[in-house]
């Protein structure tokens, strides 16, 4: 009997030479989640995908459904209305579908997923959600690409960025349903447009769903009453950065095996396809790490 369960989002293109393997890599998200997931635990993933790719998807997709990782295969525009018509990259109709998720579920929290990361550690539904709550990671330094994302965020949003310049670590994340419709909100009074619209209409502009979640959840003072803080670096986080890999240097030293050490850490990795690393190359890495549980 399933006692724990837990609504997911992976978005997933093939519109731009970068994303050409994500199918690829995200069947090996889910071999590792069903590799992972603890007894009696669920997610239910929803993969998201345009209107030409669904047939593929779903073929791809739907036979590695098992008892604990449900996938469900929707068309984007399920998640947020009229998105086939919007000209905008794959990764910032990523960005909006992730926050367009809550139209979909009604759980209070949900996981964000990316093709490149993969599951290491076992994943304990109610360790990630406790008391009302959902981990959120937070990042001891945060780099300049992401302190240029926390800015752009703040310009395009309104919301002031912390005084403290910290930041919450990225995908795989967690988030709440009510800090999200409040973001929608503040976009949709500021704009006077929906809010996926007024966030598609500043794609030129160098915003990211993270930053734009983090400033919402600071300035609403929903931080601490949804979410539970872990320090980068803590176990009871979701990313382990120390074993990910996101350039071609840090891949050629990566050694994936320690990630999947027992009690190594957290529970993911990522395989960040932006270091050029072809699919294959991280399936030869953990492959031999995710045969099936013993019965």
């Amino acid at each position: 009997m399933i006692q724990n369960e837990l609504d997911a989002i992976l978005p997933l293109t093939r519109t731009r030479s970068k994303e050409s393997e994500d199918f690829e890599r995200a069947k090996l998200l889910i071999r590792s989640l069903n590799r992972f997931i603890a007894v009696n635990h669920a997610i239910n993933l929803f993969i998201a995908v345009d209107r030409d790719e669904r047939g593929a998807a779903q073929r791809m997709f739907l036979p590695l459904t098992t008892q604990a990782i449900r996938i469900s295969v929707v068309h984007s525009a399920n998640i947020v209305p009229d998105l086939d018509r919007y000209a905008a990259h794959g990764y910032h109709k990523q960005q909006v579908i992730k926050l367009g998720f809550p139209r979909l579920v009604g759980r209070e929290h949900y996981l964000c997923l990316d093709a490149d990361i993969v599951c290491v550690q076992p994943l304990h539904v109610d360790r990630l959600l406790a008391d009302k709550k959902s981990t959120m990671g937070m990042m001891s330094r945060v780099p300049d690409n992401i302190r240029a994302w926390l800015n752009a965020s703040s310009e395009v949003s309104g919301l002031p960025c912390d005084p403290e310049c910290r930041s919450m670590t990225y995908t795989p994340a967690l988030l709440s349903r009510d800090i999200v419709r409040a973001l929608w909100q503040a976009l949709e009074s500021k704009y006077g447009l929906p809010w996926y619209a007024a966030l598609l209409s500043q794609a030129h502009r160098n915003w990211s769903e993270y930053a734009l979640y983090y400033l919402m959840a600071c300035h609403s003072g929903l931080l601490e009453t949804h979410h539970r803080v872990v320090e980068a670096g803590d176990p009871k986080g979701l990313v382990n950065f120390g074993h990910s890999f996101f350039t071609a240097e840090q891949a050629a030293r990566w050694n994936p095996a320690a990630a999947f050490t027992p009690g190594a850490g957290e529970q993911f990795i990522i395989c960040n396809s932006g270091a050029g690393m072809p699919a294959i190359f991280v399936e030869n890495g953990v492959d031999r790490h995710l045969t099936a549980r013993p019965a």
